[in-house]
């Protein structure tokens, strides 16, 4: 299994505006356990309607994340035969069916299909962040000893 500890998201709430700080550890890898973290999270701020605006950062000094920790794919996918892309969109609808009945869902996350379900649980997090009222804003991370440029004006864009 992966040595590196799980990941986590520390929150803080400012007036409105709540700040995401992820750790993903030394190499700021994105684990399963910061997609469960963050599905709280985007659950939260779209139930409540004094969030307005949520921003991630991370706490790794040259980076806001890296990747995702691709070990837990490779894991979750181990023994299975290769499927081809017909196959592969009957088992995402499966998936999306799966994660929709809580005592379904608590069962195939015994079997082998856990992966599956927790990559169909992730994408319907980012589904609903882009249909929820709350706005999510990534901050951008200046790496140490380098400038980060500053956006152009719509002027200078224009020339």
């Amino acid at each position: 299994m992966n040595s590196q500890p799980a990941g986590h998201i520390a929150i803080e709430g400012h007036a409105g505006v709540l700040v995401a700080r992820i750790d993903g550890g030394p190499h700021a890898l994105f684990d399963p356990e910061i997609a469960k973290q963050l599905k709280v999270l985007v659950d939260r701020a779209d139930r409540d309607p004094d969030i307005h605006a949520v921003v991630f950062t991370g706490t790794h000094p040259d980076r806001f994340l890296s990747h995702s920790d691709v070990r837990w794919l490779q894991e979750g996918g181990t023994g299975f035969p290769p499927i081809n892309t017909r196959f592969a969109k009957l088992a995402a609808r499966t998936a999306r069916l799966i994660n929709r009945l809580p005592g379904v869902r608590t069962l195939a996350g015994l079997t082998r299909l856990k992966t599956l379900l927790q990559l169909d649980s992730f994408h319907a997090t980012f589904l609903k962040m882009n249909a929820s009222g709350t706005i999510f804003i990534p901050r951008r991370i200046r790496p140490r000893g380098r400038r980060v440029p500053r956006p152009l004006t719509i002027r200078e864009r224009r020339q």
